[in-house]
């Protein structure tokens, strides 16, 4: 039986997430990041419209990590390991928060 903590990721657990899951494919990948509309503190990925693997994923999500993005708005926020994440479109308040459930049922071949 799987069992899974049904908390939020944090940019850190994602990373760490994609890098222990190296070898595996994505159902959906990661692209375009971007300050979140609902809270710009957080970030978005726009998710790809096909399967993406996870060291493709790992290379757009990495760089993430430190850098400072600008809100919908206006305002500077820097991402560290505790940010949250989603997948929304640019410009849309709507998404997914992405956690560890999410991430596993992404895994092509875990």
């Amino acid at each position: 039986m799987l069992e899974f903590e049904l908390n939020y990721f944090g940019l850190g657990d994602l990373i760490t997430f994609l890098e222990d899951n190296i070898d595996c494919d994505l159902h959906i990948g990661f692209t375009r990041p971007h300050s979140y509309r609902g809270y710009y503190d957080q970030l978005a990925f726009e998710p790809t419209s096909g399967g993406q693997s996870a060291s493709d994923a790992l290379e757009i999500v990495k760089p993430c990590l430190l850098q400072t993005f600008q809100g919908y708005k206006g305002g500077d926020y820097e991402m560290n390991k505790h940010t949250e994440v989603w997948f929304a479109y640019y410009g849309n308040s709507g998404g997914q928060l992405i956690g560890e459930m999410l991430m596993a049922l992404l895994l092509v071949n875990p």
